[in-house]
């Protein structure tokens, strides 16, 4: 039986913290978001995704992507920096120089979003696990992961997965109706088991470090939509720029995206099935104000 805790407003007001003004961008992290293929030049997730690193908080974002979708990502972001990675045929090739330039000076990476499985993703997973970096893994980075499980006994890393159950069921070996009947004890064996927070995404998401248990039950049925995950990783790793507490940044990235999403919704009139996940993306500034005006 685990004590699980429901995070409040106000316990992620103390972690979001407060900003002296004194402060300049290098004190709110350097992050990357490496993600993208052929499959999805348009990159408006990616784009999404950047956005809401740097409205959750990160100093300066950059998008690494394959070159061949550079152009793409580029004319849809403002705020950020692009930066490209050879390719193969549309997907990541790996170049260990490449690799190093792209990675150099930042303190989180979010990997997976959008990568496909037709490029030397291994290859940057294993290099990045090897780095002190919080490494936010989603998505394609899972599927990855998934095969190569040993990867995390060795790692430098500190590592926040963010599955969904299907996903969570590839990692563990599961059933999907297995992961289902037990989320809560699931997630904690399998941090307990590899040493990483998982951040188990549902319409309640678990969060633990296998030790302490959260369950964020913000966000709205509208939010079942393509990209809902990216943004919520584009937040996550926005977030890892300034807090260094792993749990804590599980635990104010799924609220903030669950309370941007109910956000959404209210600013739709209500409106859940005509809600986008670029819906979400645009109110988390709105609730971001919203939890910092807590009394």
């Amino acid at each position: 039986m685990y004590n699980a805790i429901i995070p409040e407003m106000r316990d992620v007001k103390r972690i979001l913290g407060e900003r002296e003004r004194s402060s300049h961008k290098g004190n709110f992290g350097y992050v990357g978001l490496v993600g993208g293929c052929v499959r999805y030049s348009g990159a408006v997730k990616l784009a999404s995704l950047s956005l809401c690193a740097m409205r959750s908080g990160a100093g300066v974002a950059r998008v690494i992507v394959p070159q061949s979708i550079v152009g793409a990502v580029s004319a849809l972001t403002v705020v950020q920096t692009v930066f490209p990675l050879p390719d193969k045929e549309g997907y990541i090739a790996y170049n260990k120089d490449a690799y190093r330039e792209a990675i150099g000076g930042l303190k989180a990476v979010a990997f997976g979003m959008g990568l496909g499985l037709g490029g030397d993703n291994l290859e940057y997973l294993k290099s990045l696990l090897q780095e002190p970096i919080t490494l936010i893994i989603d998505a394609d980075g899972l599927n990855t992961l998934a095969q190569n499980l040993e990867l995390l006994s060795d790692k430098k890393a500190g590592v926040l997965i963010t599955p969904h159950v299907k996903e969570f069921a590839r990692l563990s070996g599961l059933t999907v109706d297995e992961v289902l009947a037990n989320p809560i004890a699931n997630a904690v064996d399998f941090a307990n088991r590899y040493g990483v927070v998982v951040l188990l995404k549902g319409a309640d998401t678990v969060i633990t470090d296998g030790n302490k248990v959260y369950v964020n039950v913000r966000g709205t049925v509208g939010m079942a939509t393509a990209g809902s995950g990216d943004v919520l990783s584009g937040i996550l790793v926005g977030l890892a720029g300034y807090i260094d507490n792993l749990l804590e940044i599980g635990i104010a990235g799924a609220y903030v995206n669950g309370l941007a999403g109910e956000t959404a919704l209210a600013n739709n009139n209500n409106n859940a099935i005509s809600m986008i996940a670029t819906d979400t993306a645009e109110a988390v500034k709105e609730a971001i104000s919203t939890i910092l005006n807590k009394k």
